[in-house]
């Protein structure tokens, strides 16, 4: 005979910072579909607890409104290594920008994602055409990041 004991509470507060991130990356997906079809950049920032996707004019396109409240989104973009015999080191700006702007033509500045919801944070490094994401300290050594 066995007992199971289950915190609800830290299982639903995982599901919900789960859902930050997803959502940013369902709307980072719609944000390069919109840039593609449009044959423009786009924009996605996240105001008023949701992500705005906007068109190179202004236009609101899409939005993906958030259940967390509490959400804080930033993006900083990496600067370039101005000293290109120098390591692998990755400088931030200091400043956080408000939109993460997709380019039709391929060519986004990588920028680093900060996601946070209550005691949950999430960072890492992204290219924002691709989603791929970028190598981060965590993952090798070479690599410095510095803000």
């Amino acid at each position: 005979m066995g007992l199971v004991v289950a915190n609800f509470d830290n299982i639903l507060k995982g599901l919900e910072e789960k859902d930050l991130r997803q959502q940013f990356f369902s709307a980072l997906r719609e944000t390069r579909y919109q840039a593609g079809l449009l044959k423009n950049t786009c924009s996605l920032n996240y105001k008023d607890d949701a992500f705005v996707i906007s068109s190179h004019s202004g236009e609101k396109l899409a939005t993906f409104p958030s259940k967390l409240k509490d959400a804080e989104v930033s993006f900083y973009k990496i600067l370039p290594n101005e000293d290109p015999s120098a390591n692998l080191t990755l400088e931030l700006s200091k400043d956080s920008i408000n939109t993460l702007t997709v380019s039709a033509l391929g060519c986004s500045t990588p920028v680093s994602v900060h996601l946070k919801s209550g005691s949950w944070e999430d960072r890492f490094l992204l290219d924002p055409f691709s989603s791929a994401p970028l190598p981060t300290p965590e993952n090798r050594n070479e690599v410095e990041v510095k803000r």
